[in-house]
């Protein structure tokens, strides 16, 4: 069980740039939320209200300044670094996947499995291609809409080239597929990604690290309904599977349509009530 009792939460603001002193400004008070494995809990309140606030101080945001115990399987992990609480099996996704130039996406996810798991379990940049192919078909990143565009065009230009030609030959959907399983592989983080790329990119992370606690911030948002129902098979197969316990925040009004929930905290004024 991951248990979170009396979280207080401040924000660290720079009073004074001259001399850096900084004042502390109280955002959560005294925040108890217990999520249990293969579990869905939701946390809602009003834009602005903390949500995102309280899940990136449970794991350790640096502007972020916390009281309270946060409890892994009986483990205190308050005062572990975010690399650790992501070792011991906490999961995080932004509402705003940040682009990180440099870093290839492939490279990224490898990464962030090799530093969760043993060393003896790492998986090498061959081996893992493979996977990382896989999981770009799973989170059906193949299918984002700016991408079939991209490959509209491209099947445009290629047509009327044949046309000139005299020879009309269709482009393979074979081969449009491989261009972008290829084009992932290359690409930066969420670099020129639209947005519900990104929400597929934090998805494809889930679907890899399979972590035992999951806190997913607005996971939804700029999904059509084909990559929703994708979202929520995936989801709920690894709380069936790995028992993986969530936290999800979110807006949209029929989630209980599509995911069993068993717990509602809400945040309002800083202080967090169960529904």
């Amino acid at each position: 069980m991951l248990k979170i009792n009396d979280l207080t939460i401040y924000i660290n603001k720079n009073e004074n740039l001259a001399t850096s002193n900084k004042k502390k400004s109280l955002l959560i008070k005294n925040a108890n939320i217990n999520l249990e494995p293969g579990k869905f809990s939701l946390l809602t309140g009003s834009n602005g209200a903390g949500k995102s606030s309280l899940v990136k101080g449970v794991l350790g945001h640096p502007d972020l300044e916390t009281e309270g115990k946060i409890i892994l399987d009986d483990i205190d992990i308050s005062n572990f670094d975010t690399t650790s609480k992501a070792q011991a099996g906490l999961f995080l996704s932004f509402q705003q996947p940040p682009e990180v130039e440099g870093v290839r996406f492939i490279d990224f996810a490898r990464e962030s499995y090799n530093r969760t798991h043993e060393p003896k379990d790492a998986i090498d940049i061959y081996s893992f291609a493979e996977i990382f192919s896989n999981l770009v078909d799973r989170v059906g990143l193949n299918k984002d809409d700016r991408v079939k565009e991209f490959d509209a065009d491209t099947q445009n230009s290629r047509t009327r080239s044949s046309i000139k030609s005299d020879k009309r030959k269709e482009v393979s959907i074979s081969e449009i597929d491989n261009k972008n399983k290829f084009d992932y592989e290359t690409r930066e983080l969420n670099v020129g990604f639209s947005g519900g790329e990104r929400k597929k990119s934090e998805l494809l992370q889930l679907l890899l690290l399979k972590p035992k606690y999951a806190l997913l911030d607005e996971i939804d948002t700029g999904l059509d309904q084909d990559s929703l129902k994708i979202m929520y098979e995936i989801i709920i197969d690894l709380a069936k599977v790995n028992k993986t316990g969530f936290l999800i925040i979110t807006h949209r009004q029929d989630i209980r349509d599509y995911l069993p929930i068993d717990k509602e905290y809400n945040l309002k004024n800083g202080i967090i009530t169960c529904r």
